[in-house]
């Protein structure tokens, strides 16, 4: 495959007019195939020869993530966009660009969750809905003020467009995927800086960014959640260890009559005892929306300053039972067995419940102490060694770059204690391609994979 080809899989994110009628669904009068833009075209003289060879892998990678062929800023408006997602349709999202945004520069992006999610609607998208939970989230406007680009999407619970709710029990929310290919289409035509892009919220956008925290941490450098309940409603699959491999940022505040302060304390507890990379904060005196929030905005823009994803992390962490949240950076579980028994280190987190009227504490479902059953996997890797513990994983993938091994030599893999695994992997552009035609990620980029499947031999 050409990376010209790549062409026709710029994915398209479309300017949003819509039609008059406040009570019609979202319909499109006008659009922008982005894709089809001169700017954003990838050059010929950066494509040719790649499958034939003239670019050797090196160069390939160089010149992915070195790429900047973007439209200027005079092409975006801080309006209402939308991207055409499989699942959900039309979901619409406001952009805002800051005045600082350069093409020819990576920038900083922040997916801000709006809170209320009940209240909100696709339909707010539509002309005169100014006072929707987009517009009025209590954040927006501080992050207006930044360098940040700002992604803001609408919920929609109806439709099941809900980053605070999984749906009472069903197992098709596809919420959290679909946020990604919000994001990755984002990224296909702006000059995102992937080792910068961070979930932020406050009430029920706060829950979403921990959520994403847990499920989807791979694309993400830190998560700041004020004011949060640390859940994602009727899901029994948040497993909490998965915080370990991203920064987290948490602020409270005692007089919040919607999320108790000491429920968060013990989920707080919880995760720093996981050595979840965990900042915590209290603010007394205060209520769910009140002024601790711009008291504490700049601290939150020091972390996001601070933390600077490295997707090529030398030890990881991951627990699913949903191959759609299959794995974090170069580890991925492709196949496993909930029925096989559990290794020693696989183990549940209980946690109560804070009743805030009665001021005590109940065994409840939502506060993770009847989890679904998972699957785990523990990776590291030094000197082209890699070191892997699964639970109940029968298969899994460890994605390689030259930033993590040597490729002159034998890659060595150690399963459970035994090797498995010694050979030398060669770069496969046409993987590296094809990866990248999925993430639009300029920084983690992989030359091929190792696929383990596990069985009785080893």
């Amino acid at each position: 495959m050409y990376l010209l080809n790549l062409k026709s899989k710029l994915l398209t994110l479309t300017a949003i007019f819509v039609a008059l009628s406040s009570t019609a669904p979202l319909a499109i009068a006008q659009s922008i195939d982005i894709s089809s833009m001169e700017d954003v075209k990838l050059k010929q003289d950066f494509l040719t020869g790649s499958k034939a060879g003239t670019l050797n892998s090196n160069d390939l990678l160089k010149k992915l993530s070195a790429f900047s062929s973007y439209p200027a800023p005079a092409a975006f408006k801080d309006s209402i966009y939308y991207v055409n997602d499989a699942v959900y349709g039309n979901v619409p999202f406001k952009l805002i660009i800051p005045k600082s945004y350069n093409p020819l520069v990576p920038n900083a992006l922040v997916l801000l969750l709006h809170g209320a999610v009940k209240a909100s609607s696709f339909q707010d998208a539509l002309p005169g809905h100014t006072n929707s939970e987009v517009e009025t989230d209590p954040l927006v406007n501080a992050l207006r003020k930044t360098n940040y680009i700002i992604v803001m999407p609408y919920a929609d619970p109806k439709k099941n467009f809900d980053w605070v709710n999984k749906g009472y029990g069903k197992k098709d929310n596809q919420t959290f995927n679909s946020l990604i290919n919000l994001l990755t289409q984002v990224k296909a035509v702006l000059n995102v800086d992937d080792n910068r892009v961070y979930a932020f919220g406050h009430s029920d956008g706060s829950d979403g960014a921990f959520a994403i925290d847990i499920y989807k941490s791979y694309f993400f450098a830190g998560f700041a959640s004020y004011n949060s309940m640390f859940n994602y409603l009727f899901a029994k699959n948040l497993y909490l260890r998965n915080a370990v491999n991203r920064p987290l940022y948490v602020v409270h505040s005692d007089l919040d009559d919607l999320r108790p302060m000491l429920q968060t304390r013990a989920i707080v507890k919880l995760l720093d005892s996981l050595k979840t990379p965990i900042t915590y904060k209290e603010y007394l005196g205060y209520q769910h929306q009140d002024k601790h929030l711009m008291m504490d905005f700049n601290n939150s823009i020091a972390f996001m300053n601070s933390s600077i994803r490295n997707p090529f992390q030398k030890n990881l962490y991951w627990e699913t039972n949903d191959l759609a949240n299959s794995g974090v950076d170069w580890i991925c579980i492709k196949q496993f067995d909930l029925l096989a028994p559990k290794a020693d280190w696989h183990k549940t987190y209980n946690l109560k419940a804070y009743n805030k009227k009665t001021k005590s504490w109940y065994d409840n479902v939502q506060y993770y102490s009847k989890a679904d059953e998972s699957a785990a996997i523990m990776a590291s890797f030094s000197n082209n060694i890699f070191t892997i513990q699964t639970s109940r994983v029968t298969q899994f993938e460890i994605l390689i770059s030259p930033a993590m091994v040597n490729m002159a030599h034998d890659v060595i893999v150690i399963l459970n204690g035994k090797q498995v695994l010694r050979k030398k992997v060669n770069a496969d552009n046409n993987y590296t391609l094809s990866a990248f035609s999925k993430t639009h990620d300029r920084k983690a980029l992989w030359v091929n994979h190792l696929s383990i499947t596990i069985n009785a031999e080893n």
